[in-house]
């Protein structure tokens, strides 16, 4: 099984239940949802939708299988370069810096009323904003972290939230989204730090990105538009997800489509693993540090010259 085929079928798995996802999560928002009690009511979209996301979990799992079996092969001579970037990947890297810095302005403006949180969000959207403002370069990678600040924020905001349903339909899609964009980010740093990174690891965390990401961005806008559904914080913090869903995608399909690197295996100890010549106890060695003249003859050697 070739790695950058793997791949590139995992990008068009994850591109297609993304725009279903997105097409059935969006009129289940728009449809019905009822305001009155924060929770959709029943309809065929949320079980197709159900459905698209679990065919999606039983791709990302063959995957999985599929490349660590490659990994295993003995014959392996090339591997993936993970940290390969298209044009489009760095359009969409630029686009997420752009909405990073909309969301560092509208936490601003939300922490007038002495909300550290906000003000916390605003820092690490800054920080998120100039990893992908450059690119997503080596010597920028520290700022990746931001990132993670701003998803683990929003959760634990959104999570104590008292005003939307425990188990509301857009504030679990935004927790499996922030989540999944976690994840994807971990292998994503990874790489920028020149750590070792699985391609099942990069792949499936850049799926998982996409199709939540994606997905609960898109329904989140749909909400926005067809009127009073989600509060306008959820949407602002979808955007983010969103964006680095796009990323994620695009950053996948340049690593399926890029040229492979030489695969080094890890070189073997051959220091310890080879033989070792046992010395004759009964063999003296002369110090190098003394004279010739100066070594001493043995008790032995006396005793045959007498």
């Amino acid at each position: 099984m070739n790695h950058s085929k793997t791949l590139s079928r995992l990008a068009h798995a994850a591109a297609l239940s993304t725009g279903l996802g997105s097409l059935l999560f969006s009129l289940a928002m728009a449809l019905h949802f009822d305001p009155s009690v924060g929770y959709l009511n029943r309809n065929a979209f949320s079980t197709l939708l159900y459905i698209v996301l679990s065919l999606f979990a039983l791709v990302c799992i063959v995957t999985v299988i599929g490349l660590r079996k490659r990994n295993e092969d003995a014959a392996q001579t090339t591997v993936p370069d993970l940290a390969a970037g298209g044009r489009i990947s760095h359009v969409c890297s630029l686009v997420t810096a752009i909405v990073f810095v909309a969301a560092m302005v509208w936490e601003c403006l939300g922490a007038s009323q002495a909300d550290t949180s906000s003000l916390l969000r605003a820092l690490c959207a800054l920080a998120a904003a100039v990893y992908f403002g450059t690119c997503a370069k080596k010597r920028f990678a520290a700022f990746g972290i931001g990132v993670h600040g701003y998803c683990v924020l929003a959760i634990a905001t959104e999570y104590f939230d008292w005003t939307v349903p425990m188990n509301s339909p857009f504030k679990i899609m935004q927790s499996a989204a922030l989540v999944g964009v976690m994840l994807f980010m971990l292998a994503e740093l990874s790489i920028r730090a020149d750590r070792a990174t699985s391609p099942a690891r990069f792949g499936v965390t850049a799926a998982l990105a996409t199709v939540f990401g994606v997905t609960n961005g898109i329904a989140m806008i749909t909400a926005a538009i067809v009127g009073d559904i989600a509060p306008t914080a959820y949407i602002v913090r979808a955007l983010p997800s969103l964006a680095i869903g796009a990323y994620a995608l695009a950053h996948l399909y340049s690593v399926a489509h890029a040229p492979a690197i030489p695969f080094d295996p890890p070189i073997a100890d051959t220091v310890s693993d080879a033989p070792q010549e046992q010395e004759d106890p009964d063999k003296e060695q002369a110090d190098p540090a003394l004279p010739q003249s100066e070594i001493q003859q043995s008790p032995t050697t006396n005793r045959e010259e007498e």
